[in-house]
């Protein structure tokens, strides 16, 4: 009978203990709970039960940090901001030191609420603070280049939204650019600004850093005036040169060029031609001239298919600066693996004032990749300028590279054969070519009766 009641108050312990277990949840269950609902993309029933749990844990960081995700998942970016402020505060006033991940979910959220609204100063500098200080916590982020990007483009959103005063908003598309209330956060003035420097120079380092390793150069042992006698000495030296450009097999456009004042140029429209000092437009379908003005040859890229850059008239516009490659960079191993020797060097040119630029839409940087044993450019880049806001000083519009060079006569003269040219900004994104070259006859006779446009006039 003992053992009996023995067993019997054992049994009604352990279902009083088991219930007990049951009802009383601590606050990591509650928080599991919460954030099976979550993945599940159920944040108002996590939330319910985060609540919840708060009545029975008041003060839980774990419990408050899960609703903050909540709303912020549901789109109250202001209430999820002011749970991530408080959660630091907390944090840092017991002396500890917030995690890197809540550093950047406030990040998130501040982010999220100006593409809701719009990127005020404050806003921006709280973004750029905290997207430094999970750097600092979290230092695999460092080399990310996704983290460097937006950081860069909160660095430039910061740089609009602080123009003109204030009156200027920073929007993103699709911001309604309705004001709102940003919590007090306890960060000074002068912190948020030191943390603007550091996020600076961190851009700058990572874009030095990127610069080296896409472009492995040393000083250069010749001047950009060097490269250019290279270039025009190979020209007279083609010269007169007949030749055609195809893309994808297609003929478009079909070039004669007499050194130095002669050129002509068939496409699918019109016949152009400059004739010494005159320059020439003539309608295909009526074989009328339609166009007749001065022109002056030596100011235009007469062999640009040919990648023979006029560096003379590009020095007018533009600031030459000059590197030799000290390795052969990825995207031209096509060229090199077939067997040409490497003398290859940068040409960079800037331009000197946006007001004075020959080309349209405005193209405020060019690289030229310049092999001077071959005597011609087997990559040009095109940048035009950032988008404001973006915090990119310029940006890749489109690039030509040389994927196969051909060797015409014996005497040791170089053409490029193949070659892509793509479009990366989203206007030239239609810009997609697979060219070729024809060289029809190079450095012999050429008959003066290509550039004579009398028989127009009739």
């Amino acid at each position: 009978m003992k053992k009996g009641v023995s067993v019997a108050v054992g049994l009604c312990l352990s279902c009083f203990l088991l219930t007990g277990i049951v009802w009383a949840k601590s606050a990591e269950e509650y928080v599991d709970q919460a954030y099976q609902l979550i993945n599940q993309r159920q944040f108002e029933q996590a939330l319910d039960v985060l609540r919840e749990g708060y009545q029975n844990y008041p003060g839980d960081i774990g419990l408050v940090w899960a609703m903050s995700e909540c709303y912020q998942n549901l789109g109250d970016y202001e209430t999820a901001i002011a749970n991530y402020v408080n959660i630091i505060n907390a944090i840092e006033a017991e002396g500890g030191e917030a995690p890197g991940q809540l550093h950047y979910n406030l990040v998130d959220a501040y982010n999220e609420l100006g593409q809701k609204h719009y990127f005020s100063p404050e806003l921006c500098l709280r973004i750029i603070y905290h997207l430094e200080k999970s750097f600092e916590l979290t230092p695999e982020m460092t080399g990310d280049k996704r983290y460097i990007e937006f950081l860069k483009k909160s660095i430039g959103h910061y740089d609009v939204a602080s123009m003109g005063s204030g009156n200027v908003k920073m929007m993103e598309t699709g911001g309604d650019g309705l004001d709102f209330d940003l919590p007090e956060d306890n960060i000074s003035q002068e912190s948020k600004m030191t943390y603007m420097e550091k996020a600076k120079k961190r851009v700058d380092d990572f874009d030095s850093q990127e610069k080296a390793m896409r472009y492995p150069t040393v000083k250069s042992d010749r001047t950009t005036t060097e490269i250019n006698i290279i270039i025009n000495q190979k020209i007279q030296k083609i010269s007169p040169v007949h030749f055609k450009k195809k893309n994808s097999g297609k003929v478009v456009e079909e070039i004669f060029y007499d050194y130095p004042d002669k050129f002509k140029v068939v496409d699918a429209n019109a016949i152009s031609v400059v004739n010494g000092n005159r320059y020439y437009v003539i309608d295909k379908n009526t074989e009328k001239i339609v166009n007749e003005q001065e022109f002056d040859l030596s100011d235009v890229e007469t062999l640009k298919s040919l990648l023979l850059p006029n560096l003379n008239m590009i020095a007018k516009y533009y600031k030459l600066e000059i590197e030799r490659f000290e390795s052969v960079p990825n995207f031209l191993n096509d060229i090199y693996s077939q067997g040409v020797k490497n003398n290859l060097y940068l040409v960079t040119a800037k331009l000197k004032n946006e007001d004075e630029c020959p080309f349209y839409p405005p193209v405020v940087k060019i690289e030229y990749f310049i092999d001077t044993d071959l005597g011609l450019a087997l990559g040009i880049r095109n940048y035009w300028l950032g988008i404001l806001g973006s915090g990119q000083e310029d940006e890749l519009a489109d690039e030509t590279i040389v994927t196969a060079i051909q060797q015409v006569g014996n005497d040791n003269v170089f053409f490029p054969k193949s070659g892509i040219t793509v479009g990366h900004t989203q206007e030239m994104t239609n810009l997609n070519e697979k060219w070729s070259i024809e060289i029809i006859s190079a450095g012999s006779f050429l008959s003066s009766n290509e550039f004579d446009v009398d028989r127009y006039r009739q």
